[in-house]
């Protein structure tokens, strides 16, 4: 249709039946004079390489995959460059995640020591009938002072591991937002799904 309208507006004399495909070298010639006509430039290494170090620094911030999507569309749009195809984006991203992830649990497994692991380690089991951890997911049913006193000893439990986090946290260079996601996938899975991770997987 787009044809028959470039057709019929510029060339009337040429009938839709003649045209002949154009080859690769003319495709290419017409792709670098709209581009330029548009003022954007095509995505390629070495743009592919600065998509990349973007997406890096995004999985810092949040380690959300369409929040590094977003900010990957943000830029090129930015900086005035053709998206790639969907799936190079797709794998950019998929990319992106696994090295933050290697990253963040190679920093973590030298900070931590052993006492550490054992420590975080024991919020895993049970006791009284209840996971520790699941004791700490539970918020208290009043401001009576009972429970209050129960979240008083609760948070003696977790003061040597609230203090380990405030030297390893900062060792990762993460924001607040990509804490506060981590932290909630503790939420999201069972101590049972937990419990059967690979603790450095």
């Amino acid at each position: 249709e787009d044809l028959g309208y470039i057709l019929a507006s510029y060339f009337p004399a040429t009938p839709l039946e003649d045209r002949r495909p154009l080859n690769k070298r003319t495709r290419l010639k017409q792709s670098r004079l709209i581009l330029a006509l548009c003022n954007y430039r095509s995505c390629d290494a070495h743009a592919r390489q600065q998509l990349a170090a973007k997406a890096r620094h995004a999985a810092t911030v949040s380690a959300k995959p369409v929040y590094i999507f977003q900010e990957l569309l943000h830029y090129l749009d930015e900086h005035r460059i053709v998206a790639p195809g969907y799936s190079v984006l797709q794998e950019l991203v998929s990319t992106t995640l696994t090295e933050e992830h290697h990253r963040v649990t190679t920093l973590v497994r030298c900070a931590l020591t052993v006492a550490d692991t054992a420590a975080l380690e024991h919020l895993l089991e049970e006791g009284a009938g209840l996971y520790a951890l699941t004791q700490l997911k539970r918020e208290p049913k009043d401001f009576s002072a009972g429970a209050m006193k129960h979240e008083r000893q609760r948070g003696e439990q977790l003061r040597d591991l609230y203090h380990l986090a405030h030297q390893v946290l900062p060792q990762l260079a993460i924001s607040p937002e990509s804490i506060k996601y981590y932290a909630a996938l503790v939420m999201y899975y069972s101590v049972y799904r937990l419990k059967r991770l690979d603790i450095w997987l």
